[in-house]
């Protein structure tokens, strides 16, 4: 009996010793937003890098961003593929979005769709099989003590592990 539980216990911290814990959630990159220029357009750039993080490039089906309640999607122009960058643009026509105006402008989001909408399965760099959402949202939002976005600032990208899927 005691060398059941003496072989159990030794069983027990090979396993965790071996650090092969899945994480909850990896970044795959940044959000920045640009402030607003002299014409009146703020730009928000995307960045999407998966290289040292997955096996392999990822591929998404859209990626959208939301600005004071409206949004632009890059999937009329087809799959995004790692790595990417993406420019949006916001101001007065012929942009989707809008300017993000310092006086009003709290947050930005944006959503990484797979091709299908469903949980992608994927390899990260380590050869752990990772299994994220089908929807992935990431939120901007003003700095401790700050009314508004600040110009030049940045938030990481993360897919988020969907526990259902392992």
């Amino acid at each position: 009996m005691k060398s059941a539980k003496l072989l159990s216990a030794v069983l027990f911290l090979a396993c965790c010793a071996s650090g092969q814990t899945l994480p909850n959630a990896i970044k795959i990159g940044t959000l920045q937003y640009g402030g607003v220029a002299s014409d009146g357009t703020s730009q928000y750039v995307v960045t999407l890098n998966t290289t040292g993080v997955t096996a392999a490039a990822l591929t998404f089906g859209n990626v959208r961003l939301h600005v004071n309640g409206l949004f632009e999607d890059t999937a009329p122009q087809g799959p995004i593929k790692t790595p990417a960058g993406i420019l949006y643009v916001g101001g007065p026509p012929p942009w989707n979005l809008p300017a993000c105006n310092p006086d009003y402008c709290v947050a930005i989001v944006v959503q990484l769709f797979t091709t299908d909408g469903k949980p992608m399965t994927f390899t990260l760099a380590d050869g752990q099989q990772f299994t994220t959402w089908g929807v992935n949202t990431t939120t901007m939002v003003s700095k401790l003590g700050q009314a508004e976005l600040i110009p030049g600032q940045k938030t990481p990208i993360y897919l988020r592990r969907d526990a259902k899927g392992l």
